[in-house]
């Protein structure tokens, strides 16, 4: 029976390179969670992802969904070695390059058929040669570096590890392992069990299936960043809309290197002339959206942020150019030393000069 390395009850541990966006921690590819992974908005390739496992495992097959919302990546190298020592270097097993049309990626080793790995459509299929046997039968440690993006940050949906525990094992290294993977079935067959009202259960799992439908937010009304539904829109000089708070914390974290509040997706400073207007035509129709699903408990805890009155502020689909005060607070206002110095400079030869033609 295959398993699941990466299901959080047989206790897998991950690590990033690199530092993600708040909420898209690389933990959530082994809790459970359907958020995934996002790096952080300044971060480029390459981003290594490691994780290592309760035991050394045979590998059977792997599956990567590479989208978190908007962001994808599309260029993927496999690692693994055998222990948990960090002074043994990775070895490459695969690498793989998805086109605009592939939804995910397959690694398989060479001695597995593919035809009989239950795989989503339109997924990318990668073998591991044949060479390369020895890691995969006895593999601890798998990584999975993230080498190219679609114009996005680094981004993983989801992995799946499918294999057994490796022959090498103890029998008690394998009963342990069975062990844990049964009591995470056994957990998931007892609310089942438990439940006495079949009719009740039912009802309650037809109107969460309704609410879910009707609860459809528009995907222009998310932060492609946070992929959260924006409360104060903004339009960034490179043509791309955030949210005001994670321009905000963008700029929080540049300022920790020294830097100035730049676009997070093209890396360009600001200045008088390079920066972000506030989306009101957006933020009123997100407003509107707001407004008409205010009963929904998802929308009761979203914070709300008053805008302008439409009437006033747009003629048709028009943004007013009102600057952020994100922008304002920390760049265009901003004076340095060396600028009160050269003013004081200035003024002092003025004053000199009006002495002379006196």
């Amino acid at each position: 029976m295959l398993l699941n390395f990466c299901d959080p009850r047989l206790r897998p541990e991950i690590k990033c390179s690199t530092i993600s966006t708040e909420g898209y921690e690389v933990t959530n590819l082994i809790s459970g969670s359907c958020k995934g992974f996002l790096a952080y908005s300044c971060i480029k390739p390459p981003v290594h992802i490691d994780i290592t496992f309760l035991c050394n495992i045979r590998i059977n097959h792997i599956l990567i969904w590479p989208s978190v919302g908007s962001q994808k990546s599309s260029g993927f190298q496999l690692y693994c070695r055998n222990t948990n020592d960090h002074s043994t270097p990775h070895t490459l097993l695969s690498s793989g390059f998805l086109s605009t049309s592939d939804a995910g990626l397959l690694f398989y080793p060479n001695d597995i058929d593919p035809a009989k790995i239950l795989t989503p459509a339109n997924f990318l299929k990668r073998y591991i040669k044949i060479s390369m046997q020895q890691l995969t039968m006895y593999a601890h440690v798998l990584r999975i570096t993230i080498c190219k993006t679609e114009k996005s940050v680094p981004a993983l949906g989801k992995i799946e590890v499918w294999g057994t525990v490796s022959p090498r094992c103890g029998k008690d290294v394998v009963a342990s392992v069975y062990t844990l993977w049964t009591q995470h079935q056994a957990t998931l067959t007892l609310p089942v069990t438990e439940c006495k009202n079949g009719n009740t259960s039912a009802n309650t799992t037809d109107n969460r299936q309704e609410t879910k439908a009707v609860f459809d937010v528009p995907e222009s009304f998310l932060d492609p960043i946070t992929w959260e539904l924006m409360t104060q829109p903004i339009t960034l000089p490179s043509g791309n809309v955030i949210d005001q708070t994670t321009l905000e914390k963008h700029g929080q974290n540049e300022a920790i290197w020294g830097r100035s509040l730049s676009d997070p997706f093209t890396g360009i400073v600001f200045n008088e002339h390079h920066k972000p207007i506030m989306a009101t035509a957006l933020k009123s129709r997100i407003d509107k959206f707001l407004l008409d699903n205010s009963k929904l408990n998802e929308i009761k805890s979203i914070p709300r942020v008053l805008g302008h009155d439409s009437t006033s502020a747009i003629a048709g689909d028009r943004r007013i150019t009102k600057v952020p005060k994100c922008v304002l607070n920390k760049n265009l206002l901003k004076r340095t030393v060396k600028d009160a110095k050269l003013d004081a400079c200035k003024q002092t030869i003025n004053a000199l000069m009006q002495d002379q033609n006196r």
